[in-house]
């Protein structure tokens, strides 16, 4: 209705970014609608940072360009230190880089900014994963499945965290369980 407002950009940004990574459309379709959208709201509002976190996502998603999409997310924390999915994704890029350490920090600091959001606690976990911390990741997705068994973005990270540890059946039965409630989805 408001082609000038900034933030339902960004936010479309990041629905044309999650239809991509979730393979809900083809991923390169959806790349380029996201980066549209993203850039517009930028272009729009340079001091929204949803836009900016949108622009980093976009950045990250379609090209993995480092430097850019970096650039992007830290600005959006610049301008909304307290803006729980920009530290997300930077806390996802700097696993994808191997900065550990710099990753689990955006990613507790995510959690503990939006404790509810699973992709807060889902941040945590995979981090954790790739920072080769595989009991923490396990026991942070075992204690969200304690209380939300069919939660399917845990049940997938502990069939990786599990693996890791050895545990093939129970890695096995995570991985089967998503399958199954996501053919109910």
């Amino acid at each position: 209705l408001d082609p000038n407002y900034a933030l339902a950009h960004a936010g479309v940004a990041g629905y044309h970014n999650w239809l991509g990574v979730f393979s809900v459309m083809p991923f390169a379709e959806c790349a380029a609608a996201a980066y549209e959208a993203a850039s517009t709201a930028v272009e729009i509002d340079p001091t929204l940072a949803e836009g900016h976190a949108a622009l980093g996502q976009a950045i990250l998603c379609r090209d993995f360009a480092w430097a850019s999409a970096e650039h992007e997310l830290v600005r959006a924390i610049e301008l909304d230190p307290n803006y729980a999915p920009a530290r997300i994704w930077y806390a996802l890029q700097l696993a994808m880089e191997g900065r550990f350490s710099e990753s689990l920090r955006e990613a507790h600091t995510a959690r503990d900014l939006d404790p509810m959001a699973i992709i807060s606690r889902f941040s945590v976990v995979w981090c954790s994963y790739h920072a080769r911390r595989f009991d923490e990741g396990y026991r942070l997705a075992r204690a969200t499945l304690d209380n939300e068994p069919t939660n399917l973005m845990m049940l997938y990270a502990l069939s990786f965290c599990a693996s890791a540890l050895g545990k093939h059946d129970e890695a096995i039965e995570a991985a089967q369980k998503t399958v199954n409630l996501m053919g109910k989805a």
